[in-house]
């Protein structure tokens, strides 16, 4: 079966390209505007992603692009998307490196950290902070062991002049 505007164009032959051009000349400055909005469109797609290095305008789009993430985020509706109090943010500064190390942070500084909370009482951090390594080291035997007596002090609380040591009342 023929596509409906087959005939047409069959019929009409160059006397339906006159006529279509000749509509183009009447809407002319539309026309135009909407040519050079496209070839504008294409030169900046180009010079954005396409070129092999960053542009001035690819650095003015992404600023641009961040900015209006940063505007949709801080004006949200708070219902919709409650934030997640398993989200932390860590910020590692200039001085935060001189005191700790380079980052990435060793193995041993992730524990020392980690048992400083145990330590300190604060349960739920320590607990958290195990499991960081636990992900990220699923081997750390002491770490499991710590997790686990986090586990056991939210069941039972240590006692008031407890100072971290751990006694074992069964086996």
């Amino acid at each position: 079966m023929a596509a409906p505007s087959e005939g047409f164009w069959q019929r009409r032959g160059l006397f339906g390209l006159y006529e279509l051009l000749q509509s183009w000349w009447r809407h002319r400055v539309s026309f135009l505007i909407s040519v050079f909005v496209t070839f504008l469109a294409l030169a900046l797609y180009y010079f954005t992603f396409v070129g092999e290095r960053p542009t001035p305008i690819f650095n003015f789009i992404q600023r641009l692009e961040f900015a209006s993430l940063d505007t949709r985020f801080r004006y949200r509706p708070r219902g919709i998307a409650p934030v997640d109090p398993r989200i932390v943010i860590v910020d590692i500064d200039q001085h935060s490196q001189e005191v700790l190390g380079k980052w990435p942070f060793s193995r041993v500084e992730f524990f020392q950290r980690a048992r400083s909370f145990y330590c300190a009482r604060k349960l739920q951090d320590a607990q958290a902070a195990f499991q960081g390594i636990l992900d990220k080291w699923p081997d750390d035997g002491p770490s499991r062991a710590y997790w686990k007596r986090c586990q056991e002090y939210f069941f039972e609380e240590p006692p008031s002049d407890w100072d971290g040591v751990f006694t074992m009342t069964h086996k």
